[in-house]
């Protein structure tokens, strides 16, 4: 530890989940704010598909600057090239 790193409960229910549109059409995007937690380093955040995927091409070539991502598929599948 740096001395400078402080921890806090982070606390999130699916009842007050503000879901938001995002980069894709499709999918409706809730954040978990604790991007201010780690410096940047962890970005948290939910999924929802909200319309098929039908004509969909892709986004494009894009970067996530964090030091982690993972991704965890609760029902269904994902497919990302």
């Amino acid at each position: 530890m740096d001395g400078k790193t402080t921890t806090a409960p982070l606390v999130q229910r699916l009842a007050d989940a503000d879901f938001k549109p995002g980069l894709r059409d499709f999918l409706a995007y809730r954040k978990f704010g604790v991007e201010h937690l780690t410096r940047g380093m962890l970005g948290v955040q939910q999924l929802k598909a909200v319309k098929s995927t039908e004509g969909y091409t892709g986004t494009g070539v894009h970067r996530h600057h964090l030091a982690f991502q993972m991704v965890y598929v609760l029902a269904g599948w994902v497919i990302f090239e």
